[in-house]
């Protein structure tokens, strides 16, 4: 009876139906076992805290066990005779060798991992079955992987230096075009290989196609409004309007060292056309809403033969809005007159690349160095100038020209377990400096008929602290979230507040609601296991478990000019979590949660903001309000 997350696979019978096989896990390697269908008594078979058996299979006549082990790393056959107990290694591969079957014909199958992916290969066992291959032999430098972290903390200042690769005098004597290797251990297979220096290999680029609705604009108004005055026409033109379609793309080495991931959404609806040739001219297109993104990850570096060897991660965004009437210019039509406001469309460009080193100090922490440039652009539509009597010009300049310094100090010691992707527990958390020089776009000013941007210099310093730690309760767990930023020296300008409601802060309020240039929030979560362990298939989805999530949260900014309201905001939500695995391989998250918030927050709006009504300020907090995604991860 096993009721605390072990599993049994793969239970096949014994020729003569007293025994059941199986593969037994419980929180590492899995082992096999045997019960005794009438004493139900259960025996263990082949066990190692150090090796892993699985794909259990019996001979015909049940007095051989083949099976598929990692003694050395990689998983290879073996067989093992039921009686005396003697272990006999079958395959020597590279890859791996798993799901071993026996033919009448007593010829071994199985399947085998290559570069390429998963093959089925075969031996015939009348061949090699008596042949056994060289022994295993035990690494120079080995460590239990149950020792304590304190025990292994040796291994921190170990020169891996000593470890040794194949040398400068052993390749200056080998022709790759023409020399081969015999491998004694590569029984019943060919056993030429190629000796050479291994070779970047990437998988086939994979292309995901993707629509979005993100609903910004608000060009007829809000959708909510709409629906309920049944003003359809002009809902079908707001989700036009928002609506964006493009593609993800993703490929890596087969060794994970390196891998790239991107996308590209285009808003098609955000800019009018004269017909079809302009809707579909590259003049229009570029101009068009859009999301894009690239990041290059890299392994370790190459000249850097340490542990601490960083990764490298290079990161590229783009992103374009085009707003109507976004601009508004203060005029004077005559000497005598009141000030007068015109309009004009405006566009903003923002574009940032980033670099970051990540090297690992232990197995559970890392530190990041990076370093980001951020050139952000507006351009400005013609328009009329009541003042000047004469139309004025578009330009284009930039709004914001920031770059961003930063060092984190990363520690990640989640306990694993079972369902730590829906319910984690241990600790995870980092402490960050941010050193951001900026010039900040603020005011245009006419000269001689073209608009001139005039701008502000800032020297912004922050410190960032995460930490989120979780913990069983019996089936169920709790979980402490806390998040905290403080500018260092009050910014001149709102455009550096740092907002922490919405999805990836405090969901009980908008993402605007909260703000300030310092900030804190916290977030008391109790998991609750509804259905574990389902596995059922839904096309190309598993569904593996669904989770309840309760949580209440508290939070305050400080310094936020648009507001004043220094009282503790608090709020209470429930969220659904469902666990997914699509296409057999890749970790999929849905969720949904509603939150309400307790307090009333009155946001004032500067001048230049414009809403359909006209009001100068904005009400949040007390109502509900739904949250909903599809990841990769809770986590965000």
């Amino acid at each position: 009876d096993y009721s605390l997350g072990e599993r049994a696979y793969r239970p096949i019978f014994s020729p003569d139906g007293i025994w059941i096989y199986f593969s037994y896990a419980d929180l590492g390697h899995r082992s096999i076992r045997r019960i005794n269908v009438q004493t139900k008594l259960v025996e263990s078979i082949l066990e190692d805290d150090k090796v892993d058996f699985r794909d259990q299979f019996l001979s015909a006549d049940g007095k051989t066990l083949y099976y598929a082990a990692d003694r050395s790393g990689i998983f290879n056959i073996w067989k093992l005779d039921v009686d005396s107990r003697e272990e006999t290694q079958l395959t020597s591969v590279l890859g791996g060798a798993f799901m071993p079957s026996v033919t009448s014909g007593n010829v071994l199958l199985y399947s085998e991992y290559k570069w390429d992916g998963y093959k089925l290969s075969k031996i015939d066992l009348n061949v090699v079955n008596g042949l056994i291959v060289q022994a295993y032999r035990k690494p120079q430098y080995t460590f239990d992987v149950n020792d304590s972290i304190e025990s292994i903390s040796k291994l921190n200042a170990f020169d891996d230096r000593t470890i040794p690769f194949v040398t400068d005098m052993e390749w200056s004597g080998v022709d790759t075009s023409v020399t081969s290797i015999v491998d004694p251990d590569l029984r019943g297979q060919s056993g030429n290989l190629e000796l050479k220096k291994y070779d970047d290999v990437f998988t086939s680029f994979s292309f995901y196609p993707a629509i979005r609705f993100d609903n910004y604009s608000k060009l007829n108004g809000t959708n909510t409004s709409l629906i309920n005055q049944g003003r359809w026409g002009k809902l079908g033109g707001n989700m036009w309007r928002d609506f964006k379609a493009g593609v993800y793309l993703t490929s890596r080495d087969v060794t994970d060292k390196f891998t790239i991931f991107g996308g590209a959404l285009l808003g098609i609806g955000s800019l009018e056309s004269d017909g079809a040739g302009d809707f579909i001219s590259p003049n229009r297109l570029v101009k068009l809403d859009r999301d894009m993104f690239l990041q290059v990850d890299y392994n370790g570096l190459p000249f850097i033969k340490r542990h601490w060897s960083p990764t490298v991660s290079l990161e590229l965004t783009s992103i374009r809005r085009n707003v109507n009437n976004g601009l508004s210019i203060e005029e004077f039509p005559c000497i005598s007159c009141l000030p007068d406001t015109s309009y004009a469309d405006i566009a903003y460009d923002i574009f940032e690349a980033a670099i970051y080193f990540r090297s690992k100090l232990r197995s559970y922490d890392y530190v990041e160095l990076g370093a980001s440039y951020s050139p952000y652009r507006v351009a400005t539509s013609s328009f009329i100038s009541r003042e000047y009597q004469a139309e004025i010009a578009g330009s284009s300049s930039r709004y914001y020209i920031g770059s961003r310094f930063t060092a984190a100090y990363v520690v990640r010691m989640d306990l694993p377990h079972q369902h730590s992707d829906i319910a984690p527990i241990g600790l995870r958390g980092w402490f960050r400096y941010n050193y951001e020089p900026s010039k900040l776009l603020k005011k245009y000013s006419i000269d001689n008929g073209q608009l001139n941007p005039e701008y502000q210099n800032n020297q912004n310093h922050s410190l960032e602290l995460f930490a989120r730690y979780g913990f069983k309760v019996k089936d169920q767990s709790l979980q402490v979230n806390l998040a905290g930023l403080a500018q260092l020296r009050t910014p001149g300008d709102d455009f550096f507040l740092n907002y922490y409601g919405g999805i990836t802060g405090m969901r009980s309020y908008p993402f605007f609601a909260l703000g300030g240039y310092r900030t804190v929030h916290s977030t008391l979560s109790w998991n609750i296991p509804m259905w574990k362990r389902i596995d059922r298939q839904m096309n190309r989805f598993t569904i593996d478990k669904v989770y309840t999530r309760v949580f209440t949260e508290v939070g305050n900014g400080w310094g936020n000019p648009m507001s004043n309201d220094e009282r503790l905001k608090t709020g209470l939500g429930a969220e659904l979590r469902v666990g997914l695995v699509s296409n057999y391989m890749l970790p999929t998250k849905f969720f949904v949660s509603a939150a309400y918030g307790f307090n009333d927050i009155t946001v004032k709006l500067p001048e230049q903001f414009i809403t359909p009504s006209g009001a100068s300020s904005i009400k949040y907090g007390r109502e509900i309000l739904l949250h909903f995604g599809l990841l990769f991860d809770f986590e965000m």
